[in-house]
């Protein structure tokens, strides 16, 4: 060979050898292998229970790759391990066939719930072969306190606790969800106690979330006992814990404010009582007034309103305080105020003019603006409201309902009432248009009366306004009103009997009306009222409360109660029988459409008593009302009752209650009031709870927390209960519910007389 041939020999190998390291280039390049995990796992199981196997299928250029290793991985113990894997069981490795698939042992799930993932790799894949797995928890096996973690709580009485929270796990800690749990209220042995928000107020069932933890979403409030108790908490067959709770004294006062009182009952004289006119120094007496409370408690002043048949007053607060009951250490949660007048006629000792000038008011509040109130001295007996005044007042505009109720100028034992509209048609004054009024002075009435051309003063800085009403039947002045306005629609009345021409000692509350001159019988038809009624007849003091359905077509039905110690309603009422209503057409005369409604012919189911009535519709619902007969005298309030089944399970929580009551002393009847609060366990049909009582007038004592406990039972009649003492031997009474929030309730023998109102807290 001559060089140039070896030269070009040379040179063609070179490049044959450049084209096959090309060649052998690409073939690398293009080689493609992958591991992917095949369907039909099974991707959830029990802590401790098997997933069974798991199996890849690997290929290589598109083909089925033989003989590839595949190597298994958990990513712990606790997640899960396979039968005869390395590493404390979280490798395992397979070959694959010629199909290319490896399958892996039986894989068992760990310990630890939750979700992770199982990989397979092979050599030569980017990307390795996922399974999505998921341990759940297995079987609740333990219950425990998780909030709050002490497992003991506190709260003021009558105020909530925080919510209450327990943990669900397995056998190997893992929270469980789904469970269901059950917290359950065990009063103590003092009556301590607290209620659920829900329909069972002593249990509360709650489901576990995905972390295991259950929590009360009822509201536990403390009842108004100090002292211990628990809350046990249960799951199915696990074993319970038990949380430890306290009610503690409360110690709050009212929050600064002026605050409207009204007050009527019976006292024991007044600085003029030792008159010539032959009246005894007791008397019937009202009292409404504003008082103007600082942060701390102390009362910066204000004024008031006295009516007695010896005395009438418009006169100062010259100071006073609020503070806790003296009782507070025993769950009294009810306020003590103590007002200061200075005024020589009031207060223990001014029959003979050397009163003390302060009257003390026991108050159980209903919420912060609200409270239920008593008078709490030797000196009189009473039962009212304390309410949180509006702090923009205006001159009193359109429409009121309004109820006075008292006595006469002939005495003591001559019953008074006079109910109505009044509609403020202009600026203070009014024309008399829309208005309405009837009386009912024992064994004479006097219907459908007009008011003439009248006024109305604009409030001072405590809210009080002057209404001086005339008509054609009394010289004018003829009814001068002292009002204390809580807000634009409720106004506390007082007359002014030393300086009208009516001469009576009556007092009362207006009410707001909504479409004064509109209403019409669908204002009314179909609809049922609850009435709280007191008054009198020739036999003394007389008590009536029920409910009266207005049926659409005129006809009246419901139930009733009435007492007057000498004859009395069976408990739970009677059947009403008979009875036709009537409302005042809307455009007929002045007092078209006014809202007042006629009740004649209502007769209980034995036909052993008769009513006929007048109500003076708000429109929102509640109403003012008298009774038109010639033998009893009857005054009060009513309120719509709610829609729908009111049972025993209704009345389920912690609620204030005052009770107006009447005894007897030798021949003679006598007020003897109490106020307080009582806890209610709706189906389980039974109250606890305490009564401050005012026995000074009846030869007993001012008294604190006296225990009251009694069981109840729905009767026939949707919204009437049975109540009984617990234990025989009290008295029988009948409660009246509005709603699921409120009632009335009446005594149903001749022990006493009493009529109540309670409401939740």
């Amino acid at each position: 060979m001559n060089f140039r041939k070896a030269i070009l020999f040379g040179i063609g190998l070179t490049m044959l050898a450049a084209l096959m390291a090309c060649n052998n280039s690409s073939n690398s390049t293009n080689s493609s292998t992958t591991i992917t995990a095949n369907a039909g796992y099974t991707a959830s199981a029990t802590v401790g229970g098997s997933f069974g196997t798991f199996a890849v299928t690997v290929m290589q250029n598109g083909s089925p790759a033989s003989g590839a290793a595949v190597t298994f991985t958990s990513p712990s113990v606790a997640d899960g391990t396979f039968a005869g894997g390395t590493n404390n069981g979280t490798t395992f490795a397979a070959t694959t066939g010629a199909n290319g698939v490896a399958t892996s042992a039986a894989f068992t799930a760990g310990t630890l719930a939750g979700a992770y993932t199982v990989t397979a790799t092979v050599s030569g894949a980017s990307t390795p072969a996922s399974f999505g797995l998921t341990n759940t928890a297995g079987t609740a096996a333990t219950l425990a306190i998780s909030a709050p973690s002490s497992g003991s709580e506190s709260a003021a009485v009558s105020t909530a606790f925080g919510a209450l929270a327990v943990l669900v796990t397995d056998s190997d800690n893992n929270p469980v969800s789904s469970a269901s749990v059950t917290f359950t209220v065990t009063p103590g042995a003092g009556g301590a106690s607290a209620a659920f928000s829900g329909a069972t107020p002593l249990t509360d069932t709650e489901m576990t979330g995905s972390n295991g933890i259950a929590t009360t979403s009822q509201t536990l409030t403390a009842n108004s006992t100090t002292g211990a108790f628990t809350v046990v908490v249960s799951s199915g067959s696990l074993t319970p814990v038990t949380f430890n709770l306290t009610n503690t004294v409360a110690t709050s006062v009212l929050g600064a404010g002026n605050y409207v009182f009204y007050l009527g009952g019976t006292d024991s004289g007044s600085g003029d009582c030792a008159n010539t006119s032959g009246e005894t120094c007791s008397s019937p007496y009202f009292t409404s007034g504003t008082i103007q409370v600082a942060s701390n408690g102390t009362i910066m002043g204000g004024e008031l309103s006295f009516s007695d048949f010896n005395y009438y007053v418009q006169d100062g607060v010259t100071g006073g305080m609020v503070s806790a009951s003296s009782a507070a250490a025993s769950g009294d949660t009810n306020l003590t105020i103590t007002i200061n007048t200075g005024d020589v006629n009031l207060g223990p000792g001014g029959s003979t003019g050397a009163g003390s000038g302060t009257l003390v008011l026991d108050v159980a509040m209903i919420s912060a603006s609200k409270g239920l109130a008593t008078e709490y001295d030797t000196w009189a007996s009473s039962n009212g409201e304390l309410n949180l005044q509006s702090t923009t007042l205006a001159a009193p505009s359109s429409g009121y309902t309004f109820v006075l109720s008292g006595v006469d100028g002939g005495g003591i034992t001559d019953p008074l009432a006079i109910g109505g509209v009044v509609n403020v048609d202009g600026a203070n004054t009014i024309s008399g248009t829309g208005s309405v009024f009837d009386v009912d002075d024992i064994g004479s009435l006097t219907t459908d009366q007009l008011f003439t051309a009248s006024s109305v003063s604009s409030p001072d800085q405590y809210g009080y306004v002057t209404f001086t009403l005339n008509t054609s039947a009394l010289p004018s002045p003829g009814i001068i009103l002292d009002g204390y306005m809580i807000d634009a629609s409720h106004i506390r009345l007082i007359e002014q009997w030393l300086n009208d021409n009516l001469n009576a000692t009556i007092a009362g509350t207006a009410l707001g009306q909504t479409g004064t001159g509109t209403f019409s019988s669908s204002s009314i038809s179909g609809s049922t009222y609850v009435i709280s009624t007191a008054g009198g007849d020739p036999a003394g003091v007389l008590q009536a409360a029920g409910l009266l359905t207005f049926n659409s077509d005129g006809t009246m039905s419901g139930n009733i109660s009435f007492n007057d110690l000498g004859a009395q309603s069976p408990q739970g009422g009677t059947t009403v029988t008979g009875g036709t209503y009537t409302i005042d057409a809307s455009g007929t005369g002045n007092d078209g459409g006014t809202g007042r409604v006629t009740v004649t012919g209502l007769t209980d189911g034995g036909a052993t008593f008769s009513y006929n009535l007048e109500l003076y519709l708000t429109g929102d619902g509640h109403a003012t009302v008298i009774s038109l007969d010639g033998g009893d005298v009857l005054a009060g309030l009513s309120w719509q009752q709610a829609s729908g089944t009111l049972n025993d399970s209704s009345l389920s929580g912690l609620y204030s209650m005052t009770l107006g009551q009447v005894d007897v002393v030798g021949t003679t009847e006598a007020e003897a009031d109490a106020i307080g609060a009582f806890t209610a366990t709706g189906i389980a049909d039974s109250l606890s709870g305490y009564l401050d009582q005012n026995g000074s007038l009846v030869g007993g004592p001012v008294q604190a927390d006296q225990t009251i406990s009694a069981t109840y039972a729905a009767t026939s009649t949707n919204g009437v209960l049975n109540i009984n003492p617990t234990g025989g031997g009290g008295s029988l009474l009948t409660g009246y519910l509005i709603d699921g929030t409120q009632g009335v309730i009446i005594e149903n023998d001749n022990q006493a007389l009493t009529l109540g109102y309670f409401a939740n807290q």
